[in-house]
């Protein structure tokens, strides 16, 4: 279990174990043989997994929660939403937590509050307590907007705030726009 668990933290994969460098050297230093990866998968990653939410749902408890969302492309063209949560603190900013990571058949504003709702119930304690969530971050995407106002039916007390990075990118390619011998000088 402390295996797969530390090899299930940042910057460390559970296929390292599979080298067989590491693997030798692990054996060697433990007098130890090392399970199987899908030893590992199959037994120990649910329990890792089940651990790590449970953290999850002690460190936000019963507090109000901001969301954000953000919606990208990878390499192969594919669309990848992400969904970040905390607890919102009155002095200090909290601990936010990845719950969601997932490819999106298309993205428009049904899929965006589908995930919306998908990363609820997975910290979700009892039942979702619709009061909780008071702010939802996005970038300046037409369909976030529509996602946000179909959301506030559920969440009535969430307020939809436009990241300020992305505001500011806008408003930059707008300038850009209208100079553009001094974009041509500066490229």
């Amino acid at each position: 279990m402390d295996l797969c668990s530390a090899s299930m933290k940042p910057d460390t994969a559970l296929h390292k174990l599979s080298n067989d460098a590491q693997k030798n050297f692990l054996e060697h230093h433990t007098s130890m043989k090392l399970p199987e990866l899908s030893t590992l998968r199959k037994t120990y990653v649910p329990e890792v997994y089940a651990d790590a939410i449970d953290r999850i749902r002690q460190g936000i408890a019963r507090s109000k929660i901001w969301v954000s969302i953000d919606e990208t492309t990878d390499k192969a063209g594919l669309s990848i939403a992400k969904v970040v949560e905390g607890k919102l603190e009155r002095t200090h900013f909290s601990r936010s937590y990845l719950l969601v990571c997932e490819q999106l058949d298309k993205c428009n504003a049904t899929t965006i509050a589908h995930i919306f709702v998908k990363s609820m119930k997975v910290v979700r304690i009892g039942d979702v307590h619709y009061d909780r969530f008071l702010i939802f971050v996005s970038d300046a995407a037409r369909y976030m907007g529509r996602a946000a106002a179909s959301l506030k039916v559920l969440f009535p007390r969430m307020i939809h705030v436009t990241c300020l990075a992305h505001g500011q990118h806008r408003v930059s390619e707008e300038i850009r726009g209208l100079f553009p011998k001094v974009d041509q000088l500066i490229a």
